[in-house]
């Protein structure tokens, strides 16, 4: 009988520490599947952070080069309104304005 119930320990003992064994192992495998997905996760995001980056650079690029001809535009704009100015102040053309004006008025009859 003493034998019976030994033979019955021993087997509960075995099965109880294959139990164990399985947890451990299982919790191993969670441990690592966790790990494997972090490490998943971080290299998917880094890669997604250079792509971003890169966008960003080319569109930083884009925007300096429109900045740069916006500036340029602005500057020979700038010159031709000088230019204008000039123009229109200038003596000959008052002289043309008081001539045109004086033509007008011959030509209305409002000396």
């Amino acid at each position: 009988m003493k034998a019976r119930i030994s033979t019955k320990n021993n087997r509960a003992k075995k099965a109880a520490e294959k139990r164990a064994l399985a947890d451990r192992e299982l919790e191993e495998m969670e441990r690592n599947a966790s790990v494997e997905h972090l490490r998943y996760v971080l290299v998917t995001t880094d890669q997604e952070i250079k792509q971003n980056l890169e966008i960003l650079k080319i569109k930083a690029e884009d925007n300096i080069e429109a900045y740069k001809k916006n500036q340029s535009l602005r500057a020979a704009e700038a010159k031709l309104v000088k230019k204008a100015q000039k123009k229109i102040h200038s003596r000959i053309n008052l002289c043309n304005e008081f001539k045109g004006i004086n033509i007008e008025r011959a030509l209305h009859g409002d000396n």
